[in-house]
């Protein structure tokens, strides 16, 4: 039980740290765009209709912020209703369509350093379930049946459950975790435990790994995100701002 119990928080920790990395942008963004709406409905109408006074050609990135800013004023409810909507009803989609999951995952686990994340992840949630299951004496295919259960990976779990089949059926050598999406410290820690004997003590190696590795870099990719994100609003802001005031540099010629 203090095992099981130890497995579990290590894994909470990573996990929670994992989603703190992906909140805090998903934050920022969505802040900037309820910022920005607000500027576009309450603000900007105000700059059309005195810009309107001096019937004078507007510069192209003041035009377009104007016409935003008309669309948004006259279907932005409706909007966010469609967006409501299809949030909602793509969540309700998503959780009973096990092909819509699959290809969901998919395309996370290709994405640069989403993907590699998530492979780690799943890494380590393996070897964590593993080490726990042989410990307490379940065969080979069904301890990893158990453990794909504990990885929030659609193709790594079918991958895994093939590979117990594959077991079972003595089509596979359970040697090589053939077929299997996993960083190369698992599949190769994975062979020296079942060639040395000591599956489970190789598998606790690779967790130490894997917690320390993703540690590193949720740490260094949280550090990173914080100028990164600062920046990229002070460029968007900006960029606003100086659309929205472009045509005041030249008023006195507008005039």
């Amino acid at each position: 039980m203090q095992l099981l119990a130890d497995s579990d928080q290590r894994l909470a920790r990573i996990t929670e740290q994992a989603w703190g990395a992906a909140r805090y942008p998903l934050a920022i963004g969505c802040l900037s765009l309820v910022i920005m709406a607000g500027l576009l409905i309450g603000i900007v109408p105000q700059f059309e209709a005195l810009y309107a006074r001096f019937q004078a050609d507007l510069p192209l990135a003041t035009q377009s912020l104007l016409v935003v800013s008309r669309l948004l004023s006259q279907w932005g409810g409706l909007l966010l209703i469609l967006i409501a909507t299809l949030w909602f009803g793509g969540h309700r989609i998503y959780r009973r369509s096990e092909s819509l999951r699959l290809l969901w995952h998919r395309c996370l686990n290709r994405l640069p350093v989403i993907g590699a994340l998530r492979i780690q992840l799943a890494g380590l949630a393996f070897s964590e379930g593993m080490q726990l299951y042989l410990s307490a004496g379940l065969a080979l295919p069904n301890a990893l049946r158990y453990s794909a259960e504990l990885i929030d990976n659609s193709p790594i779990q079918r991958q895994l459950h093939a590979f117990a089949t594959g077991i079972d059926q003595g089509r596979i050598d359970q040697n090589q975790l053939t077929g299997v999406t996993f960083p190369d410290s698992t599949i190769g820690l994975w062979q020296l435990g079942m060639e040395a004997g000591g599956l489970p003590r190789y598998l606790r190696m690779n967790s130490q790994h894997l917690e320390a590795q993703l540690d590193r870099q949720l740490t260094g990719l949280t550090s990173l995100l914080e100028p990164l994100l600062m920046a990229s609003l002070g460029l968007f802001v900006g960029g606003f701002m100086l659309a929205l005031y472009q045509p005041m540099f030249t008023l006195g010629a507008l005039s």
